[in-house]
């Protein structure tokens, strides 16, 4: 189900943000190495235009995934992870009962379940999980955590090592005291 917009419609709704003047100056950087890319001065093993496109995507949702510094504007994870503390918050003692038992939860508020496919950590071909540098988890976990609200993160293979499958991952990262779960 997704959740009512302002407007009344019940549709993903699309928050646009400033870009800030490092965005900026990032993505000309980027125009730069994409004409190095086109005219081969370099080979792509040293760049390439899915490497371009990966850091112009992680930019655009983050600068501290590609500089590891914060820009000077808010950025999309900022403004995500406030959203997510606003409906927490809104709804942190709303009562909900078991469909099959009609009992109340022992734990009020609503579970809000959040995907991001960049800039999260990953398995290794080893099995270990890596993440090296600024993730949209550990830039976005402290936002949500100082609107109190309390949450897991990465319920996922890589954060739950010892499920057999990512059902088991997310049945295991998710219950009634982690209302929030980030995969």
């Amino acid at each position: 189900m997704l959740w009512p917009r302002p407007d009344g419609e019940r549709l993903p709704e699309t928050v646009v943000i400033q870009a800030s003047p490092q965005i900026a100056a990032y993505v000309a950087d980027l125009g730069e190495r994409a004409e190095a890319v086109r005219s081969r001065r370099v080979t792509p093993e040293e760049d390439n235009m899915l490497k371009i496109s990966t850091d112009g995507r992680k930019a655009a949702l983050d600068m501290r995934m590609v500089t590891g510094e914060a820009s000077s504007t808010p950025s999309k994870l900022d403004v995500a992870a406030a959203k997510i503390a606003g409906i927490w918050r809104e709804h942190r003692d709303n009562a909900y009962r078991d469909p099959a038992s009609a009992k109340p939860s022992p734990r009020p508020g609503a579970l809000q379940i959040v995907f991001c496919d960049l800039g999260t950590p990953r398995e290794t071909s080893t099995g270990t999980c890596a993440a090296s540098g600024a993730t949209s988890d550990t830039e976005t976990r402290p936002s949500i955590s100082a609107g109190w609200t309390p949450m897991q993160s990465n319920a996922s293979r890589c954060s739950w090592p010892n499920a057999t499958s990512d059902d088991d991952a997310m049945a295991t990262g998710v219950s009634a005291s982690r209302p929030i779960a980030w995969g």
